[in-house]
């Protein structure tokens, strides 16, 4: 019996250098498509949250200083970074801090902090007049202070970048004066 070896041309089994090259960019490539779709993702979940902070903590500040104003019973001190109220028969004043970026709530037995990472803050006082319509005019003196204006700005640095992310703007009226 005799054997026959018959020689088949099979190609090797192994990959080329010109595959390996081209297999390599372009998982190189999708690979940095991912990253930059998970730093975008990521950055993104990262300022949405800080948008709803602000927001959350600026609401909270804003009902407790419309509620401490609305009950007061007159404006009794007014200055670009501080108000101070007659709440009850002891007074309440309500500060802005630049250097520390915040805003306090200060009676006589102590201090509360309301609001951190305020950019500017701005007081503004009113009368209200009545008479013909509902407009509201600069008021003369601290007694004829009947509208509060309360304007702020929040930014803090997020991922490398700023993110100014609350402004708030609001007219509170002091109800027993």
């Amino acid at each position: 019996m005799a054997c026959n070896h018959s020689s088949t041309n099979r190609a090797p089994a192994a990959f080329t250098l010109v595959e390996v090259i081209i297999s390599t960019a372009l998982v190189a490539v999708l690979g940095g498509a991912l990253m930059g779709l998970y730093i975008h993702s990521a950055r993104t979940f990262a300022v949405s949250a800080n948008y709803m902070d602000f927001e959350s903590r600026s609401r909270i500040a804003l009902n407790r200083m419309s509620r401490t104003i609305r009950q007061a019973t007159s404006l009794t001190y007014y200055d670009a970074n501080k108000l101070t109220f007659l709440v009850g028969g002891s007074s309440v004043s309500f500060t802005y801090y630049p250097g520390s970026r915040r805003i306090l709530k200060e009676t006589a037995g102590g201090s509360e902090v309301l609001l951190t990472d305020c950019d500017y803050v701005r007081y503004g006082i009113y009368q209200r007049n009545v008479v013909n319509s509902y407009d509201y005019y600069p008021a003369a003196t601290l007694a004829s202070c009947k509208v509060v204006q309360l304007d702020w700005g929040c930014s803090r640095a997020v991922l490398g970048g700023s993110n100014t992310a609350a402004a708030v703007s609001a007219r509170i009226v002091i109800r027993k004066q």
